[in-house]
């Protein structure tokens, strides 16, 4: 949704906390600058700050986890961005292989996805 449409909305008053975001000074920016400390907007802009500076999935998420404190969150939803650019390929083939309970995972992950076809089908 675009600024523009949420002008004069209950929500203009929430601009100035995404103020970096939507300036789109965040890629910008030393990593001295981003916040990692929980609050739920420092840990969007940490996460499209790892995910914007990095060409790949490794290394973005190695970003995240790196910048510290709330890691956990921000390698997450770094990591969810990544995922959806970068798709399959992009994971390293041994972060894939040291996942336990992988099948599991792969098994659960395909049943979503066709439960969600079903759905939309």
């Amino acid at each position: 949704m675009c600024v523009k449409r949420l002008a004069g909305t209950e929500y203009e008053g929430e601009f100035k906390a995404y103020g970096r975001i939507i300036s789109r000074e965040l890629p910008d920016l030393q990593k001295k600058d981003i916040f990692s400390d929980g609050y739920v907007v420092h840990s969007l802009e940490a996460a499209l700050w790892c995910f914007l500076n990095h060409d790949d999935y490794s290394e973005a998420v190695l970003s995240a986890v790196n910048l510290g404190e709330d890691a956990d969150t921000i390698s997450f939803l770094t990591g969810t961005m990544a995922g959806m650019y970068h798709r399959m390929n992009g994971i390293p083939e041994e972060w894939i292989n040291a996942l336990a309970r992988k099948e599991d995972i792969f098994d659960l992950c395909e049943r979503f996805l066709q439960f969600c076809v079903k759905k939309c089908g």
